[in-house]
């Protein structure tokens, strides 16, 4: 009987475990569609910047040669 027993429970914990296994794989899935999400906003992010401070660079360019030239005019 105890023979019996033990391999109900081990029979038993198998099915829990295969049931937790299947809710790992699904979580684990979820995290990493998060992780690609996150990556790509990163990025899109980055690039904006990138694109700012392009522009501002051709600002400030474009302010400076205004100041010189009105200094010179003047």
């Amino acid at each position: 009987m105890g023979i019996e027993s033990n391999t109900e429970t081990v029979m038993e914990k198998n099915e829990e475990l295969v049931e937790l296994r299947q809710a790992q794989e699904a979580h684990n899935q979820e995290v990493e569609s998060a992780r690609a999400a996150q990556a790509k906003a990163r990025t899109a992010v980055m690039q904006k910047e990138k694109g700012i401070k392009k522009a501002e660079k051709a600002l400030e360019a474009k302010v400076s040669q205004t100041f010189i030239m009105k200094s010179i005019l003047e």
